[in-house]
């Protein structure tokens, strides 16, 4: 079973790039921001026939198996004024791969927020996230105020159910988790005094042996979960072709049987009937 979800994340002007942004002192920018205050802007400025990349960092933390259905991105900017000397651009990117189209940020609206053309993306790409903002190519000292980024990432998520039921009076078995996510593990359990009197089975193949641990207390751990199991716990059926003698005043099951045929002493198979044809046996 799949389920939606989603990842919100802000950027902030103190998440600034400063390795990969064209940074040339304090012409170009004033990126030193460390409020996350919606009021809080860094400013770039622009130099004419210099196309000048300034890049914002954007942290995620999405599941390694999730598969990802869509990025949203909206950018609030203020460009500074309006018409070709005031064009300013943002564009989303993974690492300093460009996906996408530019968008381009214009307006006098403080903080006005842009949505991004953001492509497609998978996930692998989804853990390096950048903003890329290019102030005006036409002009010099155009400045742009960057407030900030929303990033939202759209991903879906396979679930896979772990059941558990007992077939056997007195012993019960357990799961530590009743769903668990593609790739998961999870902790079966059972109560069983011995393995040996139990048969243990998931997805109806006997898996007895897997268990480990002390009478009471035998577990179980199955990773890397990718299907729906279900577990079940019976007694063995007591074998009809048992055998006992009594000595030192208890009952015990004898394991092997023997017949005197000429002169040899042949084990017998048919433990429930040796005593039926008045011969004489040897059991241990």
């Amino acid at each position: 079973m799949s389920r939606i979800q989603n990842y919100s994340v802000s950027a902030y002007p103190s998440t600034y790039d400063t390795t990969n942004s064209s940074v040339n002192g304090a012409e170009d920018t004033d990126y030193g921001c460390t409020s996350s205050a919606s009021t809080t802007y860094a400013v770039f400025r622009s130099k004419k026939n210099e196309s000048r990349k300034y890049y914002y960092n954007i942290a995620t933390n999405i599941p390694n198996n999730a598969v990802i259905s869509g990025v949203e991105c909206y950018v609030r900017a203020h460009a500074g004024g309006t018409g070709p000397n005031y064009m300013a651009y943002a564009q989303l990117c993974h690492g300093l791969t460009e996906k996408g189209t530019e968008t381009q940020l214009n307006g006098t609206d403080t903080g006005h927020s842009f949505s991004l053309s953001t492509g497609t993306w998978d996930r692998s790409e989804v853990d390096e996230i950048k903003i890329k903002l290019t102030p005006n190519r036409n002009a010099n000292n155009r400045q742009l105020h960057f407030y900030g980024a929303n990033l939202i990432i759209n991903y879906s998520i396979t679930y896979y159910s772990i059941s558990v039921s007992s077939l056997t009076q007195n012993i019960s078995i357990i799961t530590s988790e009743a769903e668990v996510e593609s790739g998961g593990s999870a902790t079966v359990t059972t109560n069983a005094s011995d393995l040996n009197a139990v048969i243990i089975k998931d997805n109806g193949t006997d898996i007895t042996s897997n268990f480990t641990g002390t009478s009471g207390n035998f577990s179980y751990v199955l990773s890397s979960i990718n299907e729906d199991h279900s577990f079940t716990i019976e007694q063995k059926a007591a074998p009809s072709n048992i055998l006992y003698l009594k000595g030192n005043s208890q009952w015990m099951a004898v394991q092997k049987a023997y017949k005197k045929i000429s002169g040899r002493w042949i084990e017998q198979t048919d433990l429930a009937n040796v005593f039926t044809d008045g011969n004489v046996y040897v059991a241990n």
